[in-house]
């Protein structure tokens, strides 16, 4: 009983913060001449990177060697943030993803389409979903916004299912409809045996989030800013069972889910 009245509680508390979204998508007027460039870059710190299969490995912090042949992700959303003590929809959302009644799937199906990749787009909110291939360490250049003047005291990254429109899914059509799609293989310290294994996750309809709280301050005499971000994608698999993962234990995925987030870094602008 417990259970179901958290449940129920999540999902008004999802409806209300839907409702509110949906009444407010302008998310403000913009300023003119304000302009905050959102990119990504992902790092990592003791990897070995082979120029000929394009494959890089390293070891997580059990000793565990893991290969990635392919890594990539789908960064759906960047909003600028000016309540930062507040649940916001992915954050409640990501709570009632791992309540698997039928209830609560019908109703997260009805708030949140699965099709509805794209986030509106606004003066505090860049909505275009970009695929990222993490293992190709360079910088990504997402959007530009063009905010108010104020304080904001984070920015929300959100990963969520690509659809056809995303940037890059020329070049990753395996992408349309994931958010997370990794391939590779791992060995134990103790096990020389090598163990293949693949991830694919929608995580539709729900995104997942990340709040960064490097404060940005836009003033007249601060126009403008860089907001990159880090993914440092060899500490994914930190604390991870790799059998359990390669099970599809849902509490593997959800530790994965939470390292990959975790692991988006952020400099004060």
């Amino acid at each position: 009983m417990q259970t179901s009245n958290r449940q129920c509680s999540l999902l008004f508390s999802l409806l209300v913060i839907t409702v509110v979204s949906l009444s407010a998508c302008g998310g403000g007027g913009s300023t003119a001449g304000t302009q905050i460039q959102l990119s990504v870059a992902t790092q990592t710190d003791n990897a070995i990177h082979d120029d000929t299969t394009g494959e890089v490995s390293f070891t997580n912090l059990e000793g565990t060697s893991i290969t990635l042949q392919q890594a990539l992700i789908t960064v759906s959303s960047v909003e600028l943030a000016t309540d930062c003590t507040g649940s916001s929809f992915a954050s409640l959302a990501d709570e009632l993803r791992h309540m698997t009644t039928q209830a609560a799937t019908l109703a997260l199906d009805w708030l949140v389409p699965p099709a509805a990749a794209h986030t509106a787009n606004a003066p505090t909110r860049y909505g275009v979903p970009h695929i990222i291939d993490v293992l190709v360490e360079e910088v990504t250049m997402l959007g530009i916004l063009s905010p108010p003047l104020g304080d904001y005291c984070g920015t929300r990254w959100q990963l969520a299912a690509a659809d056809e429109d995303a940037i890059g899914v020329s070049i990753y059509p395996e992408m349309n409809g994931y958010s997370v799609r990794i391939s590779g293989n791992h060995s134990g310290s103790q096990d020389a045996s090598i163990n293949p294994f693949t991830i694919d996750l929608s995580l539709a309809p729900l995104p997942a989030e990340r709040l960064l709280q490097p404060l940005l301050e836009l003033t007249t005499d601060t126009l403008s800013a860089d907001l990159r971000v880090t993914i440092h994608y060899d500490r994914w698999f930190d604390g991870v069972d790799m059998a359990a993962l390669e099970s599809g234990s849902s509490a593997a995925m959800d530790l994965l889910i939470g390292n990959i987030m975790d692991n988006f870094v952020q400099e004060s602008p």
